[in-house]
């Protein structure tokens, strides 16, 4: 069945859609990685780069993952507040509606992915 394989490389993704090479960010002609229902981001961040504003994703939960360098995260209002991904496969969850900043203190490299969750039956 033709367009089940779709092949590529996340670092190519990193001008045109700040890193995200799965997801509703991408074009019609992107085929199956245009979607709804998951975003995948590939981050290539030099040393200091930030985000100051509060990114807010109202409906996604999220998970980002360390590959290598170190990463902060800082969830204001959050218990923890700060979090440092500094060995490779560390990861931080943050749950829908969860406001958070972002530095790369060294070179990083991160994967973050976002999904919508299910409410498992009997949680409100």
């Amino acid at each position: 069945m033709p367009g089940r394989i779709h092949i590529g490389n996340a670092e190519n993704f990193q001008t045109s859609t700040r890193g995200w090479f799965v997801g509703a960010f991408l074009d019609d002609h992107h085929g199956p990685l245009k979607t709804d229902d998951l975003q995948l981001k590939w981050g290539h961040h030099p040393p200091g780069e930030q985000r100051h504003e509060l990114a807010e994703p109202a409906t996604m939960a999220s998970i980002t993952i360390l590959i290598s360098g170190t990463f902060r995260l800082d969830f204001p209002g959050q218990n923890p507040g700060s979090v440092v991904l500094r060995q490779q496969g560390d990861f931080a969850y943050f749950g829908p509606g969860v406001p958070h900043t972002w530095q790369a203190e060294d070179q990083s490299v991160i994967l973050t992915v976002r999904w919508r969750p299910t409410v498992p039956a009997g949680i409100t």
